[in-house]
């Protein structure tokens, strides 16, 4: 069900994004390429009730089919990370693969957004100010998710403060 759900999102991603301009095409390959690291990145060194084949995302420029089944079928997170690492380098998100892979969707969400305001001040009437919306709510849901769940397993609140994407 996840695979299906993944295949029509990206697919229905590239579909609106063709129609939108470069920009738009721009972001949506960007959020499949990530998409799919993270993907590899859950696959590498855990047992598979699913082949690594079916989680790959297609529409994506950076990450191809070849390394992600690379990063998925690496013995653990951390030759995972250091594979996906290379295929990022001279990117902003490089160095996220280099941190802790549980902090990894906070630390790239967190780079998205700074990229989003930073072209949304450059051009105010084009997508990016849109699109940084649309993150700012994905960036504050996945907030409400490390709060409830630190909550219920009694983390402190000052480093539940100091984990949240969002200021």
């Amino acid at each position: 069900m996840e695979s299906a759900l993944g295949q029509t999102f990206a697919a229905r991603l590239v579909r609106a994004a063709r129609r939108g301009g470069n920009e738009l095409a721009a972001s949506a390959s960007e959020t499949i390429d990530l998409e799919n690291a993270s993907a590899a990145l859950l696959l590498a060194g855990a047992g598979r009730d699913m082949s690594a084949e079916d989680a790959f995302l297609a529409g994506g420029n950076r990450l191809s089919r070849a390394d992600f089944l690379a990063a998925a079928a690496a013995p653990d997170r951390a030759t995972a990370a250091g594979r996906l690492g290379q295929v990022f380098r001279g990117t902003p998100f490089a160095a996220a693969f280099e941190g802790e892979p549980a902090a990894l969707e906070a630390e790239i969400l967190g780079i998205r957004l700074r990229g989003l305001a930073a072209a949304a001040r450059r051009r105010p009437l084009g997508p990016a100010p849109f699109l940084l919306y649309l993150l700012r709510l994905r960036a504050e849901l996945l907030d409400l998710r490390k709060v409830l769940w630190g909550i219920a397993l009694g983390v402190p609140r000052e480093r539940l403060a100091r984990e949240l994407v969002t200021p």
